[in-house]
């Protein structure tokens, strides 16, 4: 993943207080070139780990949190989708003129990106997914935790 950010930066640069960097991805077995073909992978996962083997991102409760995704693919669209949470700022493409706001889940096709920008409004869980619900099962799922 490369992150090419503005020069003049995004609007909200000086008010974000944790960045994490997801990449979405899909595993075939590469005995099987009919899994590749037909798109159906044996895992679909954030950085490269089924979501059971990663630990929690942390953040606080008030916390602005900034998520920069890219669906690696290579077939699926990714849904994505924080559970308990709004996105105030979806920067398409992470292209600041391509700005959506009160987004739920993000559509993000195969090589395609997108920057999304939340407030952490409770303590607790708040599961990362892709609202695609048999690629959330294959692994696309992880926490982030608020204290």
């Amino acid at each position: 993943m490369i992150i090419v950010k503005p020069k003049s930066g995004y609007p909200t640069d000086n008010q974000v207080d944790r960045t994490f960097t997801l990449i979405q991805s899909e595993w075939y077995d590469e005995s099987n070139s009919n899994s590749l073909q037909n798109g159906t992978p044996q895992a679909v996962v954030f950085n490269g780990k089924d979501f059971s083997m990663q630990k929690p991102l942390a953040a606080r409760n008030g916390e602005r949190i900034r998520l920069e995704i890219v669906n690696a693919g290579p077939n699926h669209f990714s849904a994505f989708h924080v559970i308990g949470a709004v996105f105030d700022r979806v920067y398409l493409n992470g292209n600041p003129a391509d700005m959506l706001h009160g987004q739920q889940t993000v559509t993000i096709p195969p090589g395609g990106s997108a920057i999304v920008e939340f407030v952490v409004k409770e303590k607790g869980d708040y599961p990362i997914i892709s609202h695609s619900l048999m690629d959330m099962q294959k692994g696309a799922k992880i926490i982030l935790h608020a204290e």
